[in-house]
């Protein structure tokens, strides 16, 4: 596959699914980077951060193969990738990846939004926005303040136009209605700004507009009019006297009904209700009247026949009253949903722009505004068009009719300085495709494409290149996806369907139709009586079983799979089949939860498609709980449940001693004070002890310090991660300690991390709990990364997989447009044609019906899409299912059924299509595609890199060390986990207590919370104590404020190549002198036997004291040996 090297060449790509447009849009780049583009002038524009950081990532790839593949295959390479070669081209080729990295300003790839982003953040004036705004990805807070402040409006201002339109809107649709519509106009504000941007009147202009569309006059009375017809009088008392000559009691209640609708003594909509009765029915539709024996008879041929023609002219007349009256209605719903949703929209900006926030949207349309409508327009276009000269656009067939717009001026001036002989090379480059188009939702307009694509053609005389043949799938795929786009209805949703190759004929592939599941006969005899169900044995029947027996049949056909050892293949390699390689996808989420459960029955792990579930999760429930409990410390039942989480794991017997102790004030029922009382008792243990000085030490520090730093001296202090590790069965440690750790990050992400206080994060906390759209995601695993994954198809946009499982195929997506607001925005257009709401289906007119059904065009264009995305997610096998038969034949599982012509009888499962072939499959794409660790590298970058420094440890304890000593270690010298702790523990406390004699024995045992008996526990105490009160060690621990002490000094220096590292316990700094003291807690050492352990630890001593000389090289030197237990201490005479 080719681009072109010419740089002043504009392409556009139709680019199928799996046919390498990733590849041709890095292919392209390396194009203009090898002929000279500066990086810095290269734009590359695409929808999510993924696709944009994915793309980076290819061509730093690319680039680094360039710099290691040989002389021989980069020619070959370059020679692929469409670029002549030449020794200049060649040595670019290599320096590519040093200057691309290297470069200040690099290649941009980029995100729609992040390059309005950029545009704005340098022209904030030109643009009228805040300088330093921030982007607000997370908007519904925001809209919840807005609906606040419009229903305060209300309160305060009743008889303004906005709060009776309010009250209109209240009366028609009721309360949760009227706020889903107001969210949806907030939804559509780029639509409507664009729509008004000429008024200065916006919901004036929009109100006329609508009259105009709706060819309605608001005066008009269309009930007086219809009554007040003397033709119609006439009409119906022609007709009540033909129905007073036929006998039948159904013509008696439509006379009846008809005297009703004449009498002028009843309201206009009670007549008019009388009158539906004698000539329609409940649904609307015409009473089927017709000319029977009877009527021939009593009326006469000339007169049954009138009396028929009467009947139907009467229903047009009421047809054409329904229409006038539901324009009315339509005109004064959409007047009133303008009034308030401008208001609403207003309140919604003004609260951003005093928080100096954009959101998404405001990104869009305030670049649109600046490079179309400014008065700066020009300048702008014209500082932007000096630093870029080629722009590529990825997945265009996503863009919005405003992101096409805000692209239009820029282009122009593209083809204006291309026309320039001097001006540098200009391009762009289009990738998209309409058959990929499943966004609309989002505003993503399809048609945008060939109608950018034909601008480009003709300002930029570019060239076409479509891209059919797919480098992802097998030929079994691709039959299956032709057959079913050419032979079915889906041909009229995607015209002009091209037909698809593969580049990998050799790649085995099955696509099989799973059967329904068989449904036993639950029908129960009401003359028996219920059978009693052990509820430990047999669970509840669901009442989505079928669903649920679909998804078991998923699970066992994935388990028999993986216990097949299915080979699927990747970059032309065989591999046995694994979890991680099978995607299951959904229409939607709606019957996730059956697919989710029958995996998790069946042992097999996946990641599952809920979303904002993060905040759900045992955990961090647990750490979020402990925050409550930090700023609401009466709270017992919060700390209850934090003393018997994994932060402290009290048991629950302790926890009953705690309920049941009557608190020293029996006016107060504090847990807290309780856990004060059972632990100065001296019946606390080990867990309640440290849950009560860590607890104590939070509560003290909790309003002082942001909530991130919180979370980080909470995780530091309990050991939070390794405490939830061992608490956790071992399939979820992962998920346990991915998910703790989004919490910290989730702290940091409030307020953009600007030291939010605890009181504002639990606030926070509560809202997204509120807030299940904005709620944040548990995050997967990273080191568990072998699982199904269950999404939906959206979801799986750019995704591939080698097993593919379609379920609930044979659900149809639902269009619901009743209370919707629909936009009339054809693509050819600048801006809307009209956007209105539509009303219930029965009060609906001519105009909004016409609207409707171009939208449902579209909807089933786009269903064709989701379809067409689906199933070309696979690279082998493709397994579709559904959960029960269904009268439809627009369903995909009845399309593939009537495509292959299975009967309905057939009850195992079908294989559609089928590719075997042994033979060795190959990626014929060229070797530049492939992982730079698998291409050819240069033997000289193979070579391993040598160290020069080795790491040598020095060793405190009589454990063998690194360094050299020839004297043996002394054989009475004590060994054992004991003789450690002890020396552990004495250690600490001097640590702690050498320069704080104030600390208190209790203090410092809860400050270092070791699990220690009393007994050692005393002793330890009693001998650091007493060393630090000898009177021959008062140089050791001075009293003297004037001299400098440190405890636990780490020290690393070099030595013959050689890097020399440890911790000397205590450094004592006078005006001229140095002392080094090691403490030494061996417990058989005596004045006898001192001189042997002296010797012992001389090494040691003398890289301490060479260390202390490098750091104070004016000072003498002297090093000591403190024996502890025996009170001694030893001097070196070292050189």
């Amino acid at each position: 596959m080719q681009t072109t090297k010419n740089l002043n060449t504009s392409i556009i790509i139709e680019a199928s699914a799996g046919s390498g447009k990733t590849y041709q849009l890095v292919n392209r780049l390396v194009q203009l980077l090898i002929n000279g583009a500066h990086p810095a002038h290269i734009v590359a524009i695409t929808f999510t951060r993924k696709a944009a950081a994915e793309m980076q990532a290819r061509l730093q790839e690319r680039l680094y193969q360039l710099a290691t593949i040989d002389e021989k295959e980069l020619v070959t390479a370059l020679n692929h990738t469409g670029i002549k070669t030449n020794k200049t081209i060649l040595s670019n080729a290599r320096c590519l990846y040093e200057s691309v990295i290297l470069s200040p300003q690099t290649v941009r790839c980029t995100t729609f939004h992040s390059f309005c982003q950029e545009i704005l953040k340098r022209f904030p004036f030109e643009a009228e926005v805040p300088p330093g705004f921030e982007l607000s990805e997370k908007t519904h807070l925001y809209q919840q303040q807005a609906w606040h402040a419009l229903m305060a409006d209300c309160q305060q201002q009743p008889q303004t136009s906005m709060s009776k339109a309010i009250a209109f809107l209240f009366d028609e649709f009721g309360l949760n209605n009227t706020r889903d519509i107001l969210n949806s106009f907030l939804a559509q504000r780029s639509d409507w700004w664009a729509w008004t941007q000429t008024a200065n009147n916006p919901v004036g202009y929009a109100i006329s507009q609508m009259q105009e569309r709706l060819q309605v006059d608001p005066n008009d009375k269309p009930l007086d009019v219809f009554f007040n017809q003397a033709e119609l009088d006439g009409s119906l008392n022609q007709f009540c006297l033909s129905l007073d000559k036929l006998k039948a009691k159904t013509y008696k209640t439509a006379q009846g009904a008809i005297g009703n609708a004449r009498n002028s003594a009843l309201g206009l909509e009670e007549r008019l209700t009388h009158l539906r009765m004698a000539f329609l029915k409940k649904d609307g539709e015409p009473l089927a009247r017709k000319i029977t024996n009877e009527m021939d008879k009593n009326l006469g041929t000339s007169n049954a026949e009138a009396f028929i023609q009467t009947h139907l002219d009467i229903c047009q007349q009421l047809e054409q009253l329904d229409n006038a009256l539901n324009l009315q209605k339509s005109y004064q719903i959409n007047k009133q949903w303008y009034i308030a949703g401008e208001t609403y929209l207003s309140h919604y900006q003004k609260i951003k722009t005093d928080l100096r926030l954009l959101d998404f949207t405001d990104l869009e349309w305030k670049t649109y505004c600046l490079l179309t409508k400014s008065q700066h327009a020009l300048w702008v276009q014209y500082k932007l068009d000096a630093r870029i000269n080629h722009l590529l656009i990825d997945e265009f067939q996503d863009t919005n009719p405003i992101q096409w717009r805000l692209l239009q001026p820029l282009i122009e001036e593209f083809s204006q300085q291309q026309e320039s002989e001097s001006s540098d090379s200009r391009s762009v480059l289009l990738v998209g495709d309409i058959k990929q188009s499943i966004y609309r939702f989002r505003r993503a307009e399809p048609k945008l494409f060939p109608i950018a694509s034909a601008y480009v053609e003709q300002n930029f005389n570019s060239s076409h290149l479509p891209l059919n043949a797919s480098w992802r799938s097998s030929p079994a795929i691709i039959n299956f996806v032709n057959k079913l786009f050419t032979e079915t209805t889906l041909n009229k949703a995607i015209t002009d369907f091209p037909q698809h190759t593969t580049m990998l004929e050799n790649l085995p592939g099955n696509v099989i139709l799973l059967n329904y599941p068989q449904v036993d006969d639950d029908t129960i005899d009401k003359n028996k009586p219920l059978p009693f169900r052990n509820p430990l044995l047999q669970p509840i029947k669901d009442k989505d079983s079928v669903n649920q027996l679909e998804a078991e049949i998923i699970a066992n056909k994935i388990k028999i799979l993986i216990s097949n050892h299915t080979a699927v293949f990747e970059k032309g390699v065989s591999h046995n089949i694994q979890y991680k390689d099978i995607i299951i996808l959904l229409r939607n989420r709606t019957n996730a939860v059956h697919y989710e459960k029958a995996l998790h029955q069946k042992g097999i792990p996946f990641v599952g498609s809920e979303r904002g579930t993060l905040l759900d999760c045992l955990e961090v429930n647990d750490i979020v709980m402990l925050l409550n409990w930090l700023i609401t410390p009466f709270n017992n039942i919060a700390l209850a449940s934090i003393l018997r989480s994994p932060l402290f794991s009290v048991s629950d017997e302790t926890l009953m001693q705690l309920a049941q102790l009557d608190s020293k004030d029996k006016g107060n029922s504090n847990w807290f004070y309780k856990i004060e009382t059972l632990v100065s008792s001296k019946k606390e243990n080990t867990q309640l002890n440290k849950a009560l000085q860590l607890l104590k030490h939070w509560q003290s520090i909790a309003t002082r310090i942001p909530v991130h730093d919180l979370l980080d001296v909470i995780y530091s202090e309990a050991d939070v991660l390794a405490q939830y590790r061992h608490a956790y069965p071992r399939h979820l440690k992962a998920r346990t300690q991915s998910n703790l750790t989004r919490l910290i990050e989730l702290a940091l992400e409030v307020d953009s991390g600007r030291y939010p206080s605890l009181q504002q994060f639990i606030a926070h906390i509560e809202q997204l709990k509120n807030i299940p759209s904005e709620a944040p995601d548990a995050p997967t695993a990273t080191n568990d990364l072998n699982r199904v994954q269950v999404m939906t198809i959206h979801a799986s946009k750019g995704l591939e997989a080698p097993v593919i499982f379609l379920a609930n195929a044979d659900a149809e997506g639902q269009s619901k447009f009743t209370y919707k607001s629909i936009i009339d925005w054809p693509a050819e257009k600048q801006t809307p044609n009209i956007i209105m709401l539509a009303n219930k289906s029965k009060c609906r007119d001519t105009v909004t019906e016409s609207l409707i059904s171009k939208d449902m065009v579209a909807e089933q264009r786009e269903a064709a899409n989701v379809f067409y995305v689906a199933i070309t997610r696979a690279r082998q096998y493709l397994y579709i299912s559904a959960a029960k038969p269904t009268k439809s034949e627009t369903d995909w599982y009845s399309l593939i059924k009537n495509c292959y012509n299975i009967p309905e009888t057939v009850q195992e499962e079908q294989i559609l299509e089928q590719h075997e072939n042994n033979a060795s499959v190959q990626n014929n794409q060229s070797n530049i595609t492939s992982s730079p660790l698998t291409s050819h590298v240069d033997n000289n970058l193979k070579k391993p890199i040598v160290l020069n420094t080795v790491y040598r440890d020095i060793q405190k304890s009589v454990s063998p060390s690194s360094v050299s000593r020839d004297t043996k270690p002394p054989l009475s010298e004590q060994t054992g986990s004991d003789a450690t702790t002890r020396g552990i523990v004495i250690h600490a406390i001097l640590e702690n207590i050498s320069d704080n004699s104030t600390l208190s024995k209790t203090e410092c045992q809860n400050k270092l919370g070791h699990e220690l008996s009393e007994a050692l526990w005393d002793e330890c105490w009693n001998e650091a104590s007493t060393v630090i009160n000898f009177d021959a060690f008062s140089f050791v621990f001075p009293n003297n404020n004037g001299i400098k002490t440190y405890n636990e000094i780490p020290i690393s220096y070099l030595k013959n190549n050689t890097t020399v590292y440890g911790i000397i316990d205590r450094v004592v700094v006078s005006t001229n002198e140095i002392y080094i003291i090691d403490y030494k807690t061996h417990q058989t050492v005596n004045k006898n036997n001192i001189q042997q352990h002296a010797d012992y630890y001389q090494p040691q001593l003398a890289h301490y004291q060479q260390a202390a000389q490098f750091i104070w090289p004016e000072h003498r030197i002297q090093s000591y040996l403190l024996f502890t237990h025996a009170k001694l201490l030893y001097q070196y005479q070292l050189s």
